[in-house]
């Protein structure tokens, strides 16, 4: 009754999964363009490939769903010192390495000195209106910087 038997099984092994972190701008200035954002990231938080937090004077995590439908902390400015002070404030162990910051750009300067600490890169999408703003305060410490489209017509 005991057979010997040599046969292979592929399994999958789940390993972690590196989650970036999505900070997306709240501030007055972004209101018209937050529902079209909303939706494009719904789906990446549901699935967990991301972790959504709303900023403006202070930081607030998302839950997964509709944006509109939950009571984030918002005071309507906008500082990118909320952002970094949150980030300081997640263990080195548990920080993530990539930081995606979607903005219309005022937000204040960065020092990269103190993103170089963090060990975090920085990627930033900067909403088409910020033309006529001041992009370069993020492009110098950003890995990466993407214009978006314009999203209200």
């Amino acid at each position: 009754m005991l057979w010997n038997g040599a046969t292979q099984q592929v399994r999958r092994v789940r390993g972690p999964r590196p989650v970036a972190h999505v900070y997306l701008d709240v501030s007055g200035s972004m209101n018209y363009v937050l529902p079209h954002l909303g939706a494009v990231l719904r789906e990446p938080h549901r699935t967990g490939a991301i972790r959504l937090f709303v900023f403006s004077t202070v930081v607030d995590e998302a839950r997964p769903g509709d944006l509109a439908s939950q009571q984030l902390a918002n005071t309507g400015g906008t500082n990118i010192r909320c952002v970094l002070d949150h980030l300081a404030a997640i263990p080195e162990r548990a920080r993530p390495r990539r930081v995606v910051l979607i903005t219309d750009g005022y937000v204040g300067a960065v020092d990269a000195g103190e993103l170089e600490l963090l060990r975090v890169a920085l990627y930033v999408g900067l909403d088409q209106a910020v033309r006529e703003g001041n992009p370069e305060m993020l492009a110098e410490v950003a890995r990466h910087t993407e214009v978006l489209p314009g999203l209200a017509g």
